[in-house]
């Protein structure tokens, strides 16, 4: 069975980023370093269809600059 893939990964694809290059921009202009394994863990985890909670402050910052540096809103991101 073929995967669908996420909203996510649509965009980031659209963009020529891999999930790990996104995860160093979201840094570069969020975070420092020492958040790189979060960041690119929510990248892939939602990716693989883990659900992109924006509940907490952390998680709604990091959706936010997820969306900002693939140039979309975090409702562009959001699986429905």
């Amino acid at each position: 069975m073929i995967k669908q893939k996420t909203k996510l990964q649509i965009m980031r694809e659209k963009k020529g980023l891999t999930a790990d290059e996104l995860a160093c921009l979201v840094l570069y202009d969020w975070l420092d370093d020492s958040y790189l394994g979060a960041v690119k863990r929510t990248i892939r985890h939602t990716e693989l269809g883990v659900q992109f909670l924006v509940a907490t402050k952390w998680q709604k910052g990091l959706a936010e600059h997820i969306a900002k540096a693939l140039g979309c809103s975090v409702d562009e991101l959001v699986e429905e």
